[in-house]
């Protein structure tokens, strides 16, 4: 749970400093696949903190493994000519849907357990 709320600080962080950021052409590519990358494992993370799996670990390494590799992937698209950046964004826009999917199906399964308990304690 620690874990979490060290996600929101810099989340929050992140928005107010990056408020009157501008960023050149020529990055907007690279920053906007890592961000895209870095909510894919934030998202993953918040899944683990609620299935009680969650090592801080194994968040680091993905949160930042994820965008430096996305990076480094779009920077040599770029420099060949090809738009890799394209397939990353599919790609962990495709991962980001499944783990809200995935919280959808959580808070979908909590909500009937509350309600069965719920009539079970009125049968009594």
């Amino acid at each position: 749970m620690v874990g979490f709320f060290i996600i929101l600080i810099c989340i929050a962080i992140g928005i107010f400093t990056g408020l009157n950021l501008e960023i050149s052409m020529t990055y907007a590519k690279l920053i906007s696949v890592a961000i895209i990358a870095c909510l894919d494992s934030a998202l993953g993370g918040f899944i683990a903190s609620i299935n009680k799996q969650f090592r801080f670990s194994e968040f680091l390494t993905s949160f930042f493994g994820n965008a430096i590799v996305t990076i480094i992937l779009v920077f040599l698209g770029e420099k060949l000519n090809v738009d890799i950046y394209l397939g990353a964004v599919v790609v962990f826009t495709a991962k980001i849907l499944d783990n809200l999917s995935k919280l959808r199906k959580i808070a979908v399964n909590r909500m009937q357990e509350s309600l069965i308990k719920k009539k079970a304690k009125e049968i009594k």
